[in-house]
């Protein structure tokens, strides 16, 4: 997943991003009011006739120190086959708290992807994100992901691959996962 499909990447450990500042150099921080936006969309410019599509965040191997806060990441569009949208995890339990996933697409996990991950998610908005399959807000696969104070709003899953029906999960779809969901609203 890394490469040119992934507006950031990060590997390691213990690292911190954090969005919703006032103006830079400024430390008064509102993620609600100032809103620090991430739109990966696909690039309208074709290469070889096949658009590139990129996601907002790609992460491996990040630690439950590592932080991405007060961000609203939208329009991240994988494309076919694609996972995670706006933001894949693969094998990392990051904290994600105070963000917004609005309009992102994939095949699985339209909003987020979590694969071999447990991250704590918290104050959370995910909106109108759209899996094709399965998972419209969140994907979980082999993990134990927390979902804390959020609220799902307009997402959806076809929940169809090639003729085949497969359950959709239109918010959350747990594939060998158990997530534990708590003080979190479903919307529209």
């Amino acid at each position: 997943p890394a490469g040119g499909q992934n507006v950031a990447v990060w590997r390691g450990t213990n690292l911190q991003i954090k969005g919703g500042f006032e103006a830079a150099g400024n430390i008064n921080r509102d993620p609600k009011i100032f809103v620090s936006y991430i739109f990966p969309g696909s690039d309208p410019t074709p290469i070889s006739g096949n658009p590139v599509f990129r996601r907002g965040f790609y992460t491996s191997g990040l630690t439950a120190a590592s932080i991405l806060s007060g961000f609203t990441i939208a329009g991240g569009n994988i494309g076919g086959g694609g996972k995670g949208g706006g933001m894949f995890n693969q094998n990392s339990s990051l904290t994600i708290s105070d963000c917004v996933f609005e309009s992102n697409e994939a095949q699985y996990g339209g909003g987020i992807y979590n694969e071999n991950s447990s991250p704590a998610m918290s104050n959370l908005i995910l909106s109108s994100n759209f899996a094709v399959v399965s998972g419209g807000a969140v994907y979980n696969q082999n993990g134990t992901p927390a979902i804390t104070n959020s609220t799902f709003d307009s997402n959806r899953a076809n929940g169809w691959l090639d003729f085949t029906a497969f359950d959709g999960g239109g918010a959350v779809y747990n594939d060998k996962s158990s997530a534990a969901i708590t003080n979190s609203t479903p919307a529209g």
